[in-house]
């Protein structure tokens, strides 16, 4: 394999990377727009409050951030960082997804694969998938970065580099 087709390569799989994680945030925040009460639902018992009404704001910050993520990853801005980004976000909801794991607090919202597959838990299903998606961006930053390790500058034109004469040049 040259090393052109090697960073074609690595720029592939960092753009489908992008695009994977990022449409697949981008449908969340979709879902969640629809219908956000599953969401306060799921926060107000994460953070023990009162009503699921008391989470809306948690709910739309949450959302946003969703969001912003998809767009930045969509963007194709900082691939590395986006992607990077997006695997510490989905971590860290998976993080809340274990600690919950418990039978106290149920996250069932309908949604995400146990459609498909109804004897998955939802908790189950959303450890799956963002397993899944936090490999692959994992896997698309470290493709992102490998294109830029082996690139080497151009040699610059010495024609262009001189804008100015210098003294003495007439």
């Amino acid at each position: 394999m040259t090393a052109a087709s090697s960073q074609e390569t690595a720029r592939l799989v960092a753009l489908l990377a992008r695009l994977i994680v990022g449409c697949v945030l981008a449908l969340a925040v979709s879902g969640k727009l629809i219908s956000i009460e599953p969401l306060t639902v799921i926060i107000a018992g994460v953070l023990a409050l009162p009503a699921p009404t008391d989470a809306m704001p948690h709910a739309i910050a949450l959302v946003a951030l969703e969001a912003a993520m998809a767009v930045w990853l969509l963007s194709g801005r900082a691939s590395r960082w986006s992607l990077a980004s997006a695997a510490i976000l989905l971590l860290a909801m998976t993080g809340v997804i274990l600690a919950v794991r418990s039978e106290l607090l149920d996250l069932g919202c309908g949604c995400g694969l146990g459609r498909v597959f109804p004897g998955l838990t939802h908790r189950m299903d959303a450890v799956i998938r963002n397993s899944g998606l936090v490999l692959i961006a994992l896997v698309g930053a470290v493709a992102s970065r490998s294109r830029t390790l082996g690139a080497v500058p151009a040699p610059a034109n010495d024609s262009a580099a001189r804008t100015s004469p210098e003294p003495g040049d007439s």
